[in-house]
């Protein structure tokens, strides 16, 4: 909870950085209940610099390729290492794919160090918090 609290700070701060940024507040559902999809997600996009910045709980801010499709939806692509019940560090591509028409995201996980059966995947709602 302290880490998200974090992370939303970190998030305004970030503002500054940007020129004109959206900030999403993501509340997300794991849909295996595996734990490798964070229950919350802050997204900084700035779709008109095409950059854009994620955290959650798994992760601190970080760097994120954005594209804006044609429906204007922003696709966010970011790497994560993290930590096995068993020690070993697995590394998880992540993709988010928010709509700011309805503020939802769907994300979803693609391993690639390691062969599990279950890619992780999620979705919810997003709060807009500043724009």
């Amino acid at each position: 909870m302290k880490r998200t609290i974090f992370a939303l700070f970190l998030a305004m701060g970030a503002q500054s950085a940007f020129a004109e940024t959206i900030t999403y507040d993501c509340a997300v559902r794991d849909r295996d209940g595996s734990g490798w999809v964070a229950p919350r997600y802050v997204f900084v996009v700035d779709p008109d610099h095409g950059v854009a910045e994620t955290a959650s709980n798994h992760n601190d801010f970080q760097k994120a390729k954005l594209k804006v499709d044609r429906k204007k939806r922003y696709r966010l692509d970011w790497r994560v290492e993290l930590r096995e019940f068993s020690g070993q560090q697995v590394r998880i591509n992540y993709t988010a794919r928010i709509d700011p028409t309805n503020n939802t995201v769907k994300l979803r996980g693609n391993w690639v160090n390691a062969n599990f059966i279950n890619k992780p995947s999620g979705q919810g709602s997003c709060t807009v918090i500043k724009k």
